[in-house]
């Protein structure tokens, strides 16, 4: 259900855009989810934009692909929208081409993250925030934190739309050096421990400031499911995956080196392609 906010600025957006003809920057899930959002307000979809030269002249969502050069010629009842987690680019690309932002184009998953949920944490924030208790930390947040109350991590630099919610640490998440040993009660990470080649280092790391009887909560993807998945949908799968067997038995095989925590939840297959893994830290007397 959306809050009173939420409503009157979907209301508002709806009024605006469906006055507008709509290119879509993007032909990924961003699109998809930009283009499934509109869809209930009366918007008009007229076309796909991307960057793949493979992908001029085909369809996707039954509507044309075109080059970004297309976006030169566009009259003034279009508009842009950049649905994809690569907004900075695309818009320095787009700037450099002479469109001005939030005049020409604008942030497609900004504009309708107040209004519809499409984080990968909104999947399983019913199932898991119940781990999220105390004062704990959300790494890789994305601007949708697990609970309101966590502290919210990412990366120095901005690679998605953040929400309302501001970035608290700005750092690697192979190092959180704000925190003490056995300083936190939970640690939630959705889709970045895929990233690191060490990943028990940084599931070291992430363990360190867990208190005994805290809660290590991950969300993440099942490689193997999630490129036979980009496969299918003709898409490239994240170039930032580093581990090609990364899964839960992946993780297992690193959890089984240690007798210091136990998985006290798991689910597989979560949402397609992911996994979700729950371990608590045991306590010294266990």
């Amino acid at each position: 259900m959306l809050s009173s906010h939420e409503l009157r600025t979907a209301l508002k957006v709806a009024a605006w855009i469906k006055e507008k003809k709509i290119l879509v920057f993007g032909t990924g899930s961003g699109g998809q989810r930009f283009t499934e959002a509109v869809a209930p307000i009366g918007a008009m979809v007229i076309g796909y934009v991307d960057n793949n030269q493979a992908k001029w002249g085909t369809t996707f969502l039954d509507k044309p692909v075109f080059p970004p050069s297309r976006l030169t010629e566009a009259k003034s009842d279009e508009v842009v929208f950049i649905a994809s987690t690569y907004y900075d680019a695309i818009s320095q690309q787009l700037t450099e081409m002479g469109l001005r932002e939030n005049i020409h184009f604008y942030d497609g998953l900004a504009v309708f993250s107040e209004c519809y949920t499409c984080s990968e944490t909104s999947k399983v924030r019913d199932d898991l925030r119940r781990f999220c208790v105390g004062n704990g930390l959300d790494i890789g947040f994305g601007g949708d934190p697990i609970v309101d109350s966590a502290i919210c991590m990412d990366m120095p630099k901005r690679y998605v739309s953040y929400n309302y919610y501001p970035q608290h640490l700005h750092g690697d998440a192979n190092h959180l050096c704000w925190f003490a040993d056995e300083s936190l009660d939970y640690i939630y990470s959705s889709h970045v421990l895929e990233d690191f080649r060490d990943t028990a280092q940084v599931l070291d790391e992430w363990l360190r400031v867990l208190k005994p009887g805290g809660h290590l909560i991950l969300f993440l993807p099942d490689e193997p499911l999630y490129r036979q998945y980009c496969r299918e949908r003709g898409e490239a799968s994240n170039p930032y995956h580093i581990h090609e067997h990364f899964g839960p038995d992946y993780l297992k095989d690193i959890l089984d080196g240690r007798d210091d925590v136990e998985i006290i939840h798991e689910r597989y297959p979560s949402h397609i392609y992911n996994f979700e893994m729950v371990l608590r830290k045991k306590r010294a007397s266990e």
